[in-house]
């Protein structure tokens, strides 16, 4: 799963990375997609619950 940094819209698939000029459909942005990384996400979800309590 890969996500726009920029507005986080979700690319499901690797396939855009193959398109010349691919732009994300929401905010229009080139190269601003990295791999989502869910454990690394739930980590910092988790220990920002806890800071919060």
């Amino acid at each position: 799963m890969w996500m726009c940094s920029i507005c986080g819209y979700e690319f499901d698939g690797e396939e855009f990375l193959n398109e010349d000029g691919y732009v994300c459909p929401l905010c229009e942005s080139k190269d601003s997609y990295r791999k989502r990384d869910m454990s690394m996400e739930i980590e910092m979800a988790v220990r920002e619950i806890k800071n919060n309590d």
